[in-house]
């Protein structure tokens, strides 16, 4: 978990926030991978994206929590269940894609 710091150059990027970077080194994330950082001392978190805008690296807020089957929207809302989970795992249909068995089990009643 990342604080909310901002980096002014890591990279070729200005303005990284540090939860888009990989810890101890210079690679940013900018490919709306999940980010997460701890906002307060009492342990609040907030979750989002990774987004690349004007060369700022931002981790912009979308779903209140982690969950597997979240996903940010670029609107800000987020969107989950079983059609969220498969665009974050990135089934494709494909052979190979095995990531993707079984997430029913994610929305059992």
């Amino acid at each position: 978990m990342a604080n909310n710091k901002v980096y002014s150059r890591v990279g070729n990027f200005n303005n990284v926030h540090e939860s888009c970077t990989r810890m101890n080194s210079q690679q940013v994330y900018t490919d709306k991978r999940m980010c997460a950082y701890w906002v307060n001392a009492k342990g609040e978190k907030r979750y989002g994206y990774c987004a690349n805008r004007n060369n700022r690296v931002d981790c912009v807020t979308g779903c209140e929590r982690y969950d597997v089957c979240n996903l940010s929207q670029e609107d800000g809302s987020c969107k989950w269940g079983p059609a969220a989970c498969m665009e974050k795992m990135g089934c494709g249909g494909r052979a190979g894609d095995a990531d993707c068995l079984n997430i029913s089990r994610f929305f059992s009643a």
